[in-house]
């Protein structure tokens, strides 16, 4: 009887160790996959710090778009008033 519960104790250990090797194992894997996703954002910062450096200019030409395309949404609305014929007393 004693050897069988010196074997159940001795498996028991041996599962026991197996399953924190595991959960060792499962947080070294989350720590990686953290580490690629870490590393891959930075190589996306890196990536865009030019174009971070040309946004205020973009957005300076952006806005002179807009006001451009304003008045020629302006001179649109009001270019068949021009172009009818005007009456003379």
């Amino acid at each position: 009887m004693r050897t069988l519960a010196s074997k159940l104790e001795s498996t028991s250990y041996i599962k026991n160790k197996v399953f924190y090797f595991f959960l060792d194992f499962l947080q070294i894997l989350e720590d990686a996959k953290k580490q690629s996703k870490i590393f891959e954002l930075y190589d996306l910062m890196h990536q865009s710090e030019s174009m971070a450096a040309a946004l205020p200019e973009v957005v300076d030409r952006l806005e002179a778009l807009q006001a451009l395309h304003e008045q020629g949404m302006s001179f649109q609305v009001n270019f068949p008033n021009i172009k009818q014929p005007q009456d003379i007393d």
